[in-house]
């Protein structure tokens, strides 16, 4: 059985990942929509909005 100062260790890692990953995912959409001319769709206080990525 792994110790509890051992389980802390493997969740922050795996939380770490995940915002790695959520980080790279978003860099991509971002790139992606740059290079396709194309806006970006966000809800802020539940009012949709639209960006131009090249603005980002």
């Amino acid at each position: 059985m792994k110790s509890e100062n051992s389980k802390n260790n493997d969740n922050e890692s795996f939380t770490e990942k995940i915002q790695k990953a959520l980080d790279y995912s978003y860099k991509k959409l971002i790139e992606d929509k740059k290079r396709l001319g194309q806006k970006i769709v966000i809800s802020e206080n539940g009012v949709i909005k639209y960006i131009e990525a090249k603005d980002l």
